[in-house]
Order: C-alpha cells, then sequence, then structure tokens
C-alpha cells in the first residue's frame, strides 16, 4: 500500500471511527442506571427561592431521572426542579454538614469541596481524604 493511501485509511479511522464510538459510547451509556440505585436511597435537596429555603429529600431515582432528562450540556450547573412548597423552579442538590448540620447547596463554595459548608467552613470529603491519607503513612 503507498503512502497516499495509508494517509486516507488513517484520515478515515479519525473522521469515522472516532464520531462512531462517541455515538455508541452517549446512546448506550447510563440505560439502566435507575436499575443500580436502591430503592430506598434519598438525595436532600433544598430550595434556593430566598422566600422559601426548603428541605427535603426525594428518592434518587426520581432526582438521577430528572437531571438525565433536563441534561443542559452547556448549563454550568445541575438543572433546577420544581419546590413542592413554593412550586418555584429552585430546587437543587443539598447536604446537610456532619459539623454543624446545617443545610446547604451542594457546590455552594466555589472552586472547592461540594460538601463545603459556607457557614463553619468544614468538608467531610476533606476529612475524608486527610484520614486516607494519614492511615497510608503520606
Amino acid at each position: 500500500m503507498d503512502e497516499g493511501v495509508k494517509k486516507m485509511v488513517m484520515i478515515g479511522i479519525v473522521v469515522v471511527g472516532f464520531p462512531l464510538a462517541g455515538i455508541i459510547f452517549w446512546t448506550t451509556r447510563g440505560s439502566n442506571r435507575n436499575q443500580e440505585i436502591p430503592a430506598d436511597e434519598m438525595q436532600l435537596v433544598k430550595c434556593n427561592n430566598p422566600a422559601c429555603g426548603a428541605s427535603y429529600e426525594v428518592s434518587m431515582r426520581e432526582y438521577s431521572t430528572f437531571q438525565r432528562e433536563h441534561l443542559n450540556p452547556l448549563a454550568s450547573s445541575a438543572a433546577a426542579m420544581t419546590c413542592t412548597k413554593c412550586g418555584k423552579p429552585s430546587v437543587y442538590k443539598a447536604f446537610k454538614c456532619a459539623k454543624c448540620e446545617k443545610v446547604s447547596l451542594y457546590g455552594s463554595v466555589p472552586n472547592d469541596f461540594g460538601d463545603r459548608c459556607p457557614e463553619c467552613k468544614f468538608s467531610q470529603m476533606e476529612a475524608d481524604r486527610k484520614a486516607a491519607q494519614e492511615a497510608r503513612g503520606q
């Protein structure tokens, strides 16, 4: 095979092969995700509407399905669910601080651990990582 034909075959693989692999990946990923989530697993959520501020739990399956159905790859955050208390589309994933027990929006402290408490500055993820590093002797 001469060099021109080899080059055309390689270009064909790149132009057709990689996009095809991407399409296969995107269409088959997560098709059984809700079956992997236990039926009783819950996700804490909080309303970001200042007039409401309600926090409550929703089924992790429900939360996951909603996020998958409302996925916007151009958005910098998850889609807002409708609040069961005030009816506004302002509900996001939340966490309860392990130290001060305040409920906050996940990722409320920019460029930090997702569970960094905006009040007391504690992060369980950070504490767990430090403990794991110390256990390994680093």
